[in-house]
């Protein structure tokens, strides 16, 4: 008797059809929460099309990131460019004292 099997539900014993509901395609969801059937999951809801995410900005936002970051780096390699002849410079220096 399939009344006493502990996973019965009342809507198992009916058809789809019989519920006013529908089946809904593979890339469609239910609106409300699928019900069993003879036939399969039943949709009293209303199905519809699920929508896809872009994840697009993922790409877009590491690559601002990348850019940022080697812009960081160039300024701070620019800032301390320091003498083309550091010898040079301390030699002129020691020469100036007394």
């Amino acid at each position: 008797m399939p009344y006493l099997d502990e996973n019965f539900s009342e809507t198992q014993g009916y058809y789809c059809s019989e519920l006013n509901g529908k089946q809904c395609k593979t890339d469609e969801l239910c609106g409300v929460s699928e019900i069993s059937s003879l036939d399969g999951s039943c949709c009293v809801g209303t199905c519809s099309v699920e929508r896809k995410r872009s994840k697009t900005w993922i790409g877009l936002l590491i690559a601002a990131i990348v850019i940022i970051i080697i812009l960081l780096l160039w300024l701070k390699y620019k800032r301390t460019k320091g003498d083309k002849n550091p010898l040079g410079t301390r030699v002129k220096e020691l020469e100036r004292r007394p």
